[in-house]
């Protein structure tokens, strides 16, 4: 390893013990862009739109895309982050890099390592999944993902949801395994939009997939992401496709494992403007191989772009902090003595073209070049 390779393998910030406010790591390649907290919620974005859903809500942080695990024998759950199931792990660990995020807990004898990057010559986010038995005994898994999709700039996602989900279809693509959601044109100006869902194994059953594109189905009636009926002993995914009301992305994936072994599933998702292109993301991304050659590759653009730059570790950790306290408001950089001091309500500000609800980020340019 060279030693800018070292340089970059420092550049990355650890779970930090105060927990009151959200972590977080941001990962793009100019175009896509995920955003990931310490407990594994987060969005994907392509462009100005959000591809999966997300709500600012620094107490619970519950909008993302997840990951269950379900060990077959015991019934026992977990998630591949602290998010949504929330069970405790013997051992969890969170580190943010430049190119990617890692997260790792313990589980008695099951080992699990979720590593998330964008691939850099791909608009598709690239989520792997690592499973190890450290047990003498042999283990089945089921591994679900989950995820709203959305497919909308976030504003009006928030205005109109339920307006908005009434334009969205989805589809199975038999012959490759992979989930396909379309937002249709409301006008004759506009274009279709296309979000894809892939999963990618390694030496598994490729007929062994279960899928499902309707929320209520997976999650069922009254119940939450933190406690899904799709997650009830000898439940199968239902296979649901279509103009559905509350449109999901989840795939599903049986895992046998031997004694100290180990098995990787990855899951992908991505956005395209044509039909074409998403098929193209599909065909990229339905083997482990290609999952591989985007961490590599976002490794070397992140190399590249710090080098450009003249970013240190520190500087990158630096950002991570700053956007976690833009993306989720921090009461805590509020001074009291200025707030006591106000003579005028949130309205005073709105003249001035602020609205006072969102946080302000001052920048102080000292030099023309800069």
């Amino acid at each position: 390893m060279t030693a800018e390779q070292e340089r970059l393998e420092e550049a990355r910030e650890r779970e930090l013990s105060d927990t009151s406010h959200p972590h977080i790591g941001l990962l793009s390649n100019g175009r896509y862009s995920v955003m990931i907290t310490d407990a594994g919620s987060g969005w994907g974005t392509w462009g100005d739109l959000d591809v999966t859903r997300w709500r600012e809500d620094g107490t619970r942080d519950c909008w993302g895309q997840f990951c269950y695990i379900r060990d077959r024998s015991s019934g026992k759950t977990w998630s591949t982050g602290k998010q949504p199931l929330c069970q405790p792990a013997d051992e969890y660990d969170v580190e943010f890099h430049v190119d990617r995020a890692e997260f790792r807990r313990r589980d008695g004898d099951i080992e699990t390592r979720w590593a998330v990057c964008v691939a850099p010559d791909h608009d598709a986010e690239v989520r792997v999944v690592t499973l190890i038995n450290h047990s003498g005994l042999p283990c089945e898994f089921d591994l679900t993902s989950y995820a709203e999709v959305c497919l909308n700039q976030r504003r009006a996602d928030q205005a109109h949801p339920a307006f908005a989900k009434l334009f969205l279809e989805t589809e199975f693509v038999a012959s490759s395994g992979a989930l396909l959601a379309r937002r249709r044109p409301r006008a004759a100006d506009q274009k279709p939009i296309w979000a894809v869902h892939v999963t990618a194994v390694e030496g598994l059953d490729n007929d062994a997939l279960e899928y499902e594109t309707d929320r209520v189905r997976f999650l069922g009636r009254g119940r939450t992401a933190d406690d899904p009926a799709a997650l009830d002993a000898g439940v199968r995914l239902y296979g649901t496709t279509g103009p559905v009301l509350d449109p999901v992305f989840s795939l599903r994936r049986h895992v046998r494992l031997d004694p100290k072994a180990s098995a990787r599933v990855a899951f992908v998702t991505g956005a395209a403007d044509t039909l074409e292109t998403a098929a193209a993301l599909i065909k990229q991304f339905q083997n482990l191989e290609s999952a591989d050659r985007a961490f590599s590759g976002a490794r070397n653009r992140c190399r590249d772009e710090m080098r450009d730059l003249g970013l240190t570790p520190d500087d990158v950790a630096l950002f991570n902090r700053l956007a976690g306290a833009v993306v989720f408001t921090a009461s805590a950089l509020r001074s009291p003595e200025a707030v006591a001091a106000n003579r005028l309500g949130q309205p005073g500000l709105w003249p001035h073209s602020i609205s006072g609800d969102r946080p302000i980020v001052l920048v102080r340019v000292a030099v023309a070049d800069d």
